[in-house]
């Protein structure tokens, strides 16, 4: 009695053990897959009969039959890994066809960046997305490390002035920059690129990435007056090196205040005499300073250079 086998489809695997056999006859036969492929089952006439995992099947002759050995791609597993675990997500793990294109991404976490994947401790891609044609289980690390030494670049638009702050930091530090005005100049603004990012002098923030930022500065028109109220205050000299002199006439003055172009507060003097008050500016850098008198009659504000 006849026994008959074939594969389905038949580029996916072979068989073997068909021919003729007498009744009561012991029969095998074999399924063996091709590379990238597995078997799945025995049936006839679209009955499963057997799906052994080795793809033999044993069994007595009784009568001809007409037996078909099918075949599926073989799946592999994908397993993904983050190293280390807090430093961001992966995806792309799970169950995949022989010869399918498999991606799988890294998204590193806030203060964390990607580095690499790696398999067995060997480097198989530096990208966050990796593509590849899977012909075998894969496990893979996708490794992050932790942001340091990010760069913040400080410069000027033109010779208008000296900018503070730049350097090396840490993710998440805290950084102030600030731009100190040459004569004649003032502070506009800070930008990166074409974008403005502040306006604030000193401007402070939390550093997540690597910046280059440029403090934006324009010429302003200088008056110098001597005479700045009709009681014949004067402050003097004009441009200043170490001190600068306040004579009040016969105004009495209560208090003294000197600010940067920015506005910032750098000094706050009650004076002990009345008629000619000394006020050190030898620490100050050369700039542009506005000086407040707080008379009697009102408040007066006097712009003074500091060579």
């Amino acid at each position: 009695m006849p026994i008959t086998v074939s594969a389905n489809p038949q580029e996916y695997g072979t068989v073997s053990g068909g021919g003729t056999y007498s009744l009561g006859e012991q029969v095998i036969v074999s399924a063996t897959a091709h590379y990238g492929y597995q078997f799945k089952n025995w049936t006839e006439n679209g009955v499963i009969v057997s799906q052994t995992p080795s793809g033999d099947y044993s069994f007595i002759a009784t009568g001809a039959r007409d037996l078909v050995a099918n075949f599926v791609p073989a799946k592999y597993g994908v397993a993904i890994i983050t190293n280390p675990y807090a430093g961001g997500t992966a995806s792309g793990n799970g169950l995949y066809n022989h010869g399918e294109n498999v991606t799988v991404s890294a998204i590193a976490n806030p203060g964390y960046e990607f580095v690499n994947w790696t398999e067995y401790g060997e480097v198989v891609s530096t990208s966050p997305e990796y593509v590849f044609e899977i012909t075998k289980p894969r496990s893979l690390y996708a490794n992050f490390k932790e942001k340091k030494g990010i760069e913040v670049v400080v410069s000027i638009n033109m010779p208008g002035g000296k900018v503070l702050g730049g350097g090396t930091y840490n993710y998440g530090d805290e950084v102030t920059v600030e731009a100190i005005p040459n004569c004649g100049y003032k502070f506009v603004n800070w930008a990166e690129g074409r974008a403005i990012i502040s306006t604030d002098n000193p401007y402070s923030f939390t550093v997540t990435e690597s910046m280059f930022l440029l403090a934006n500065f324009e010429e302003v028109e200088m008056v110098i007056v001597e005479t700045i109220d009709a009681d014949g205050i004067k402050v003097y000299p004009n441009p200043a090196t170490g001190e600068l002199k306040v004579e009040c006439g016969t105004l009495r003055v209560d208090g003294i205040e000197v600010f940067d172009m920015s506005g910032k507060k750098l000094l706050h003097l009650v004076p002990m005499t009345t008629n000619l008050i000394a006020v050190n500016i030898s620490d100050f850098p050369a700039g542009v300073y506005f000086i407040n008198l707080q008379t009697e009659h009102g408040t007066f504000t006097k712009r003074f250079v500091k060579d």
